[in-house]
């Protein structure tokens, strides 16, 4: 009786054990289920074309705040992007909002093939890309920051010009500071407004379009400069009626130029304001005005300091006998 009793105990003691371990590897493997829903998870994109209405399936059995992602995007997207996943129980999330940052939607900036790693955000119930996409600083330059105000209310895709008063835009006749850099605008402006977002560099751009009032007739040399044309009157420089040419002097005429960029095709160029100063036929060449520099001429009624695009800077009357 006492042998049977003890195997009896034995068997109930074994029994305990095996469902003790067996309760812990429920545990252990729901513990591992949770950290596996929970790490990045690679997507691919289920959609057949391209499109902004976005696809795929997930593992995950629900769409929770902070799920990571890798979505490979199978086709280049079209419009304001969204992500609909299927989750591993059948349902499905419903089309949500892709965004690049802050309130900004995701639309094409990114071509088929792409991995775009993205975090699920509850309270604004979409999407948010890891890394903001901007082409500004592969291949042009900008003024970020608000940096003037428009003189009037201007159109978009505008080259720019000012003084310490504001900017308006460049046509024949206008007249602006040099101490003022030039800029292109690709923003429509009311007049009185804060201007930000300004551009040094900007590729493919049509000379037509961003030289206000210019003749749609107006054609430039291929690979050649193209020059803002005007006068220079100390610090202000007016603009000619003529005003941008890719014809550079080849003797003093009395007009000041202004490189802007050089021409791809004859009527596109790509703009670099960077060095856009006011050069002058000077001793055989043409040649960057600096201002320090200044030639002495003696007249019949006095001395004349001139700088060395030839404007006047002082002069000194002759002393006569009373």
């Amino acid at each position: 009786m006492s042998n049977i009793s003890t195997v009896g105990q034995e068997r109930e003691s074994l029994i305990r054990v095996l469902s003790l371990l067996s309760d812990i590897l429920n545990s252990i493997s729901a513990d591992f289920s949770e950290l596996s829903n929970r790490t990045v998870e690679f997507i691919i994109g289920t959609q057949t074309k391209s499109t902004g209405a976005w696809t795929g399936k997930s593992k995950s059995e629900e769409l929770y705040d902070g799920k990571r992602i890798i979505y490979l995007l199978p086709y280049a997207g079209s419009g304001n992007a969204t992500l609909n996943l299927t989750l591993s129980n059948g349902s499905t999330t419903g089309a949500k909002a892709v965004y690049r940052y802050g309130t900004t939607r995701l639309t094409t900036q990114y071509a088929a093939n792409y991995y775009i790693p993205m975090t699920f955000n509850k309270a604004k119930n979409g999407w948010f890309c890891d890394a903001d996409y901007d082409t500004n600083q592969i291949d042009r330059l900008r003024y970020a920051n608000a940096v003037t105000v428009a003189k009037e209310t201007t159109t978009a895709a505008k080259l720019i010009c000012g003084d310490s008063t504001g900017y308006k835009m460049l046509t024949a006749g206008v007249s602006f500071d040099i101490n003022y850099p030039l800029f292109y605008d690709a923003t429509a402006r009311t007049e009185g407004a804060v201007i930000s977002n300004l551009y040094l560099i900007m590729p493919s751009l049509s000379v037509l379009t961003i030289i206000n009032g210019l003749d749609a007739n107006w054609t430039g040399d291929i690979y050649k400069i193209l020059y803002v044309k005007g006068t220079l009157s100390g610090d202000i420089f007016t603009v000619a009626s003529n005003p941008v040419t890719t014809t550079a002097p080849n003797s003093a005429d009395g007009f000041c130029y202004i490189p802007i960029g050089m021409m791809y095709s004859t009527y596109q160029v790509n703009l670099n304001l960077i060095n856009a100063a006011p050069h002058s036929y000077i001793n055989g060449r043409l040649a960057k005005i600096d201002s320090a520099e200044f030639s002495i001429n003696e007249v019949a009624d006095g001395v004349e300091f001139r700088n060395s695009a030839g404007n006047l800077i002082y002069k000194i009357p002759v002393m006569k006998e009373a």
